[in-house]
């Protein structure tokens, strides 16, 4: 059974949405929950612990916007898969200061969102691997797929995520020993270590990300990096 969470202050928006899912999900027990607007969801998560499995969210809404939204989702419940849905492509850039799975156009809504909701389904069905990260006495349990990147400062390792970051005197050894895959970090600079499927191209200098960050790839690190990349993308063919 599949808890989706659909939010847009459009009602013909948001039923159409609906009707979509219900044909795309036929097979996964969905049960919908629609909200118009990102109060009301934030609302019910907070007082009754609810916790969507996906949550399809308009971005331009009174108020909270969608992106913002998401913001809080990500830090209430990580585990929890985003998909934006919006009627402006402008917003796209802003989406990735978020976690999240997709974003659809509503134009292209019919044809994108089966797209969408496949791979948040395929990303729910994965074993999750986390990243403990100690800060003091406290400890934060990070998906492994949301931190982009490891960055060693001096005796310190910067802990990079699409909704900001974290420092700890964890090693960075000692951070990838506990995700229980070798191959999902790339140590491409005596200082940067960055998860291989947050990286959109490899560029001569350095590795870009989705989020459009430049992680830098060192001299001596190239060859590896580079077969790396590349295995990577044999991977998702």
């Amino acid at each position: 059974m599949l808890q989706i969470a659909i939010c847009d202050d459009d009602r013909l928006h948001l039923k159409h949405t609906r009707k979509l899912s219900e044909g795309i999900l036929d097979g996964h027990s969905p049960v919908f929950s629609e909200f118009s607007g990102a109060n009301e969801l934030l609302f019910k998560m907070e007082a009754t612990a609810y916790v969507p499995d996906i949550a399809l969210l308009d971005i331009q809404m009174p108020g909270i916007n969608g992106i913002e939204l998401a913001g809080e989702i990500n830090r209430i419940a990580p585990e929890c898969k985003i998909v934006f849905i919006s009627s402006y492509i402008f917003y796209a850039p802003e989406v990735y200061d978020t976690e999240h799975i997709y974003f659809v156009l509503k134009s292209q809504i019919d044809e994108r969102l089966p797209l969408a909701l496949s791979k948040a389904v395929a990303s729910i069905a994965k074993p999750k691997c986390f990243m403990s990260v100690k800060s003091g006495a406290s400890v934060t349990r990070l998906p492994a797929e949301s931190v982009m990147y490891l960055e060693r400062v001096l005796h310190k390792t910067r802990v990079v995520t699409g909704a900001g970051s974290f420092m700890t005197t964890q090693s960075p050894a000692e951070l990838l020993s506990g995700i229980g895959d070798d191959n999902a970090f790339i140590h491409c600079h005596q200082s940067y270590w960055v998860n291989v499927r947050n990286v959109a191209t490899m560029e001569t200098n350095g590795f870009k990300l989705a989020s459009g960050a430049l992680v830098p790839i060192s001299r001596a690190q190239k060859v590896n990096a580079k077969e790396a990349f590349f295995r990577m993308l044999a991977e998702k063919k």
